[in-house]
């Protein structure tokens, strides 16, 4: 005679009755790490929908990574309401930084063929702030490249500034 699961009780604190299942897994190594701490308040809420969505569509579409997922306008606006649907720029900042940060890595990018774009939850953040830490340019959004290039420009402007200075 095989036993069945055993349900755990449901708890009115961590969920409504008779919802999904479904949980997020939030461990104290992330939540206490410095990566964490210096993103914004919107940035952490886009991070947790991010790690909602990596067993989501992604995986039924045949992805066979758990790690990827997509992150498209209709999920920000609309199913999440993370964002306005005029609000694109705080969006690709946002992901820029969960990206810089190292949470999340670019797998596949839309921008130029405006299709959705692959995600993939990534392990990074355990360095930053550390020498061995890195962000691949093969992982970074445009949005991000582009914002990296323009403060390189604004150092090497001081620099030069600073150079020629009596």
């Amino acid at each position: 005679m095989s036993r069945g699961k055993k349900q755990q009780p449901r708890k009115p604190w961590q969920r409504r009755a008779n919802s999904s299942r479904h949980f997020q897994c939030l461990y104290d190594d992330l939540l206490d790490s410095p990566a964490f701490h210096d993103l914004t308040a919107r940035e952490k809420v886009l991070l947790i929908y991010c790690r909602r969505e990596s067993h989501g569509r992604a995986m039924a579409e045949g992805e066979h990574d758990e790690r990827l997922f997509y992150m498209n306008k209709s999920l920000r606006t609309t199913i999440h309401e993370l964002y306005r649907p005029s609000d694109t720029r705080q969006f690709e900042h946002d992901m820029g930084s969960l990206i810089a940060h190292g949470f999340v890595d670019l797998v596949k990018s839309g921008y130029e063929t405006r299709t959705k774009s692959l995600y993939r939850l990534s392990d990074r953040w355990n360095h930053w702030g550390t020498r061995a830490f890195g962000t691949p340019e093969s992982v970074k959004t445009v949005h991000l490249q582009n914002e990296e290039a323009k403060a390189k420009r604004e150092r090497l402007k001081t620099e030069s500034t600073c150079n020629h200075a009596p």
